[in-house]
């Protein structure tokens, strides 16, 4: 996740959402930790930390959480597999790119969609490795 995220976070710690899982902060700013997690502070390329990042997930999945520029930095370098978009029904009359990245990707494969009772439509798109793979149950 990046500093932005981490720090609306660090305002509440004692609601801390992942427990002892291994969370990677992109910051180059000085943060406190937070009691019992597993927090590893870097700053610098995506890439030289992705390794790191991949062993310390073993099996499971990478999220990253929150963070379009951090996300867009990312797609860059080919990193990200798989996405889900949330689509919220207001219009915002302006704003930021969804996912500022350098250029433009290859159009990601639609895997699944599931709309909520609250208007909310969740997309999840494959990119790479997982353009292929069927969507979850």
């Amino acid at each position: 996740m990046g500093a932005g995220t981490y720090r609306t976070l660090l305002a509440v710690p004692e609601s801390w959402p992942y427990g002892k899982i291994p969370v990677w902060v992109f910051t180059r700013h000085e943060f406190p930790g937070i009691s019992g997690a597993d927090i590893t502070f870097v700053r610098g390329d995506v890439e030289e930390f992705h390794p790191d990042i991949v062993y310390d997930a073993g099996e499971k999945n990478v999220l990253l959480a929150g963070g379009a520029n951090l996300a867009g930095q990312f797609m860059d370098c080919g990193l990200i597999d798989e996405m889900f978009v949330t689509v919220v029904p207001v219009a915002l009359g302006a704003g930021r790119p969804m996912l500022p990245v350098a250029r433009a990707t290859q159009p990601g494969a639609l895997l699944e969609t599931r709309s909520e009772d609250t208007g909310l439509v969740q997309l999840h798109y494959g990119f790479g490795d997982a353009r292929g793979r069927q969507a979850p149950a």
